[in-house]
């Protein structure tokens, strides 16, 4: 019996590690589209951009960078209250 929970614990421990990881991408991700978003502005290239996709606008999909960014954060901050709800909940089950 003990050998099951090892591997299960194990299993979640990984599974726990992949969903950590993966909120730092998608944070890390959000962060690379928001600098891109900032430079292109910077340039005044941001204004020339809006230009041409609403001369070809079906050609080129709706894609608006600083609300990608802020969706992507939104998405990493709630991927990780959830690891960490799933953190603490375990820790607790263990010390009892």
């Amino acid at each position: 019996m003990a050998s099951a929970v090892s591997v299960d614990q194990e299993a979640n421990r990984a599974d726990l590690f992949r969903k950590v990881a993966l909120v730092h991408q998608v944070r890390r991700l959000a962060e690379e589209i928001e600098s891109v978003h900032l430079l292109l502005d910077h340039a005044g290239a941001l204004a020339e951009i809006r230009r041409y996709s609403q001369v070809h606008c079906e050609q080129i999909p709706d894609l608006d960078l600083l609300q990608t960014a802020k969706t992507l954060r939104c998405y990493a901050g709630t991927l990780s209250s959830l690891t960490g709800a799933k953190t603490k909940s375990k820790a607790v089950t263990n010390n009892q």
